[in-house]
């Protein structure tokens, strides 16, 4: 779970500096709330 949690938000991040900001800034909110959830 950690390490693959630890994964997308790397690919997020590549992604959210590439581009896609509002819509990779809404999938890290979510993934942000499942992590806690």
């Amino acid at each position: 779970m950690l390490l693959g949690g630890g994964f997308v938000y790397g690919v997020k991040l590549i992604c959210f500096k590439k581009k896609y900001l509002n819509i990779n800034f809404i999938d890290f909110i979510s993934i942000i709330l499942n992590f806690i959830n």
